[in-house]
């Protein structure tokens, strides 16, 4: 995976789109899960910034994304492939045309299955802990099918415009794929820790009321105007305005 120099300047803008974007739909993912429209009770300042928690991580991918695509693909390699998926493209019927692409995806099709055989062997001896393997054999998966579709799209492209479609903005379609598997799997993550145990302890007084994270409540998190505590015993989220709360104490177990 690349981006063209040349393009890399018209794409920053998009690139950051898409970083504010994830942080929005990782943050509505969690709370849709305990029934809150957050969007309710966000303000536009907030949603620019929500993805700066994860920004190393994006980074990383990021950074993982061009550095890969450094080592591995000289000029040369590049353009072989490139000319292999051209071929792909040319070719008119459909079956010899996904059998090329399996071919052409010989290496991400090869460390499915090297995941898919540690799965099963995991699933003998361990099998409460094996949601990680196959969430990475989903994600794979989901890759290999979204390059595949995304192929069959170029090829459409081409034959509608008569040239073909920019392999930069293509990449940068790929790169948010990425981050939604990512946005994904951390929403995950984090629905699996919070209804396990919470990592904050949170107490605070509400209409000369107290609340507790570790007894019947459990702490979701906090917007700049409101905090969320989901109740466990009547299954519902309470929603609290910051302002009206007093003694707030949170500590990190």
């Amino acid at each position: 995976m690349y981006l063209k120099g040349n393009k890399l300047k018209i794409l920053l803008p998009y690139l950051g789109t898409l970083l504010i974007l994830c942080g929005y739909l990782k943050l509505a993912f969690f709370y849709s899960h305990f029934g809150i429209k957050i969007s309710d009770y966000l303000e536009i300042t907030e949603v620019i910034t929500l993805f700066l928690s994860d920004a190393f991580k994006y980074a990383m991918i990021i950074f993982g994304v061009f550095l890969f695509g450094f080592i591995t693909d000289s000029s040369d390699e590049i353009e072989d492939k490139e000319n292999l998926k051209n071929e792909i493209m040319e070719t008119e019927k459909w079956f010899p045309r996904l059998i090329k692409f399996l071919k052409f995806s010989t290496a991400s099709i090869v460390n499915l299955s090297i995941y898919l055989v540690f799965t099963v062997i995991a699933y003998f001896f361990n099998p409460k802990n094996i949601y990680l393997l196959i969430i990475f054999d989903c994600m794979i998966t989901l890759i290999i099918i979204f390059s595949y579709f995304m192929l069959e799209y170029k090829r459409k492209y081409k034959l509608r415009f008569g040239e073909n479609f920019d392999s930069t903005y293509n990449n940068l379609i790929l790169m948010f794929f990425i981050f939604l598997l990512s946005v994904f799997y951390s929403v995950y993550l984090e629905i699996k820790i919070t209804e396990k145990k919470n990592q904050q302890f949170v107490c605070f007084t509400y209409l000369k009321k107290d609340y507790q994270s570790e007894k019947e409540y459990l702490y979701l998190g906090q917007t700049k105007n409101y905090l969320f505590m989901y109740d466990k015993a009547n299954d519902e989220t309470n929603v609290f305005t910051r302002k009206d709360i007093t003694n707030f104490v949170m500590k990190t177990k």
